[in-house]
């Protein structure tokens, strides 16, 4: 939102006669406009794709590829309209300058009218009169004469040198606008556009719209506009999918009936993330989820499955009170009763309370475990049985591989061979349709190899006082085809590097508190159960991030909690 600043405040000096707040509300409705394009792209796309779906044989082909000038017109539109809104909106900056903050010479306007404002009281170093005993009244008023002549005299040369550096500043201003009109006529450019971006004039999204320019060349004078001034609330919308704080619990259980054994496991975690929205991950062991049927799809479990489940919850209340219920509907077990069927029963349990207590939004299956999931991709082919290191998941209509990597730094002066690594730990998604989502590296740094490897200034701690680390690329991020070839060559530690350059980086430090364990035991006769249960709450206390392909960082502010 663009503010009229006024500037120049009250004097013989005149303020420019447009303010910069007037251009760069003219820079916001230029891109406003653009907005409009945009919108009649996106119907055009959305009539064509009507228009394909009721399209068969030799009419077909034709028209596949009629929208294709008009994505090519919209997307130098899209260049042309953000470099000329960023060029405008750099100009007023500079009209802020020359009217109320360019502190070195030629000096603002307002700072040479409140100098001249000064004059009218200012001596100028002229010492007053000094009447001799016995000066009669006429040479008394000759001194005054001669003291306040001396006075205008050193006053009129001061205004002289004030009227000089304001056509100084004058000349400064046209010259800037000499600048702005030539970065104009020359259009999108590398070199102008790192000079935009390094003065803040650029949208923070402008690595988006120019994927070709390596942004962390310049340097940043100033925050991109958009990022300046934010509510706590659109702070924590730059840093979406982070988790503020998160609370995990889980419940285990050994079941005994005579001389056969049964485990089982289910571990929660809830992540309450900066936009507010809570997200549950429920993963199951042992067959707890075996009874449970999403978007059609079953997985056959058997004892060591597990299966992953994402659960949407409306707010943390209602996630809690989910957790609170799951071990008493989990472990509602009695040996007398359901004997050797133990762990059919307590699938049956799990699978009844999930499905009438949550909304399902993922159902990964062949995750870190055994398992068998039908389902076809030159990722994970035919039955996943006994993959450990990829999953489809039947909800999202995604593949997801696991991948790790190791992060190296050289720490100290160049060539002590100190060094430090740290080990990542992530999945690399596809679509349905078997194309790139997203790279996601997450894990644990030492402030050191943090500060060495991010460009941190974090205290010099160790590995377990360090921070927590999220890298990720989607396929709109500059590089991504780059990181997508080394994680498919199998080069991950390459790809994590890439994603240090150029993905979105996320840095959490975090506090845990440990507030509920319990076990609970029931024998008779040579049968039982063992039930263990655990909780705790992580909250992190600081968050930065940076955006892809830039090189600044962004705090966001904590939250409590859950």
């Amino acid at each position: 939102m663009a503010t009229d600043t006024g500037g120049g405040a009250a004097g013989p000096f005149a303020p420019y006669p447009v303010s910069g707040g007037q251009i760069r509300g003219d820079a916001d409705t230029m891109m406003s406009r653009f907005d409009a394009v945009r919108a009649v792209y996106t119907d055009t796309r959305s009539i064509h794709g009507g228009l394909m779906g009721s399209l068969e044989g030799m009419f077909a082909a034709p028209a596949a590829g009629a929208t294709a000038d008009a994505a090519v017109v919209a997307s130098e539109i899209n260049d042309q309209a953000t470099y000329a809104a960023a060029t405008t909106r750099h100009f007023g900056d500079r009209v802020d300058e020359y009217n109320d903050t360019k502190a070195d010479r030629p000096r603002a306007v307002k700072i040479l009218n409140q100098e001249h404002a000064a004059m009218a009281t200012s001596t100028f170093g002229v010492s007053a009169p000094v009447y001799p005993l016995g000066a009669t009244s006429a040479e008394r008023g000759d001194m005054d004469k001669q003291y306040e002549s001396a006075v205008d005299s050193k006053r009129q040369q001061a205004q002289a040198f004030l009227r000089e550096e304001y056509q100084q500043l004058q000349q400064w201003i046209e010259d800037r606008g000499n600048e702005i009109a030539a970065m104009l006529d020359r259009g999108p450019n590398e070199s102008d556009i790192l000079r935009l971006w390094q003065a803040g004039a650029m949208p923070s999204w402008a690595t988006i719209v120019y994927p070709q320019i390596n942004f962390k060349r310049a340097q940043i004078d100033k925050l991109p506009y958009d990022l300046r001034s934010l509510t706590p609330q659109e702070l924590k919308k730059i840093a979406d999918g982070v988790a503020m704080s998160t609370l995990k619990a889980y419940i285990e259980a050994e079941i005994e009936v005579a001389t056969w054994e049964a485990e089982g496991k289910a571990e929660a975690t809830v992540k309450v993330m900066a936009d507010g929205t809570v997200v549950m991950t429920l993963v199951l062991e042992g067959g707890l989820g075996r009874e449970i049927t999403v978007a059609g799809a079953e997985v056959d479990a058997s004892a060591g499955l597990t299966t992953q489940l994402e659960l949407t919850f409306g707010s943390v209340e209602n996630a809690k009170t989910f957790l609170d219920g799951l071990d008493d509907a989990a472990f509602d077990y009695n040996p007398f009763r359901d004997g050797p069927n133990a762990p059919a029963v307590i699938a049956a349990k799990v699978a009844e309370y999930v499905e009438e207590n949550s909304k399902i939004t993922g159902f990964r299956g062949g995750v870190y475990g055994k398992a068998s999931a039908e389902f076809e991709s030159s990722l994970a082919r035919g039955e996943a049985e006994g993959r450990l290191d990829a999953y489809y998941d039947f909800v999202k209509d995604e593949y997801g591989v696991k991948v790790a990597a190791n992060v190296n730094a050289e720490l100290g002066a160049v060539g002590s061979g100190t060094s430090g690594t740290a080990k990542l730990e992530g999945e690399m998604i596809f679509d349905g349709n078997e194309d790139f989502k997203s790279f996601t590296l997450t894990g644990a740094m030492s402030a050191a190899v943090a500060n060495q490897k991010l460009g941190l200034n974090l205290p010099n701690t160790s590995t377990a006082q360090g921070v927590d680390v999220e890298l990720k690329v989607t396929k709109e991020d500059p590089h991504y085809e780059q990181i997508e070839d080394a994680v498919k060559s199998g080069d991950v530690d390459k790809a994590a590097d890439l994603a240090i350059e150029n993905g979105r980086v996320v840095v959490r430090q975090t506090t845990t508190e440990i507030y509920a364990s319990e076990e609970k035991d029931w024998r008779f006769l040579g049968q039982g159960a063992e039930v263990q249960y655990g909780a705790s709450a992580e909250t992190a206390t600081t968050v930065r991030v940076r955006q892809p392909g830039t090189n600044y960082w962004v705090d966001i502010p904590s939250s409590p909690a859950p």
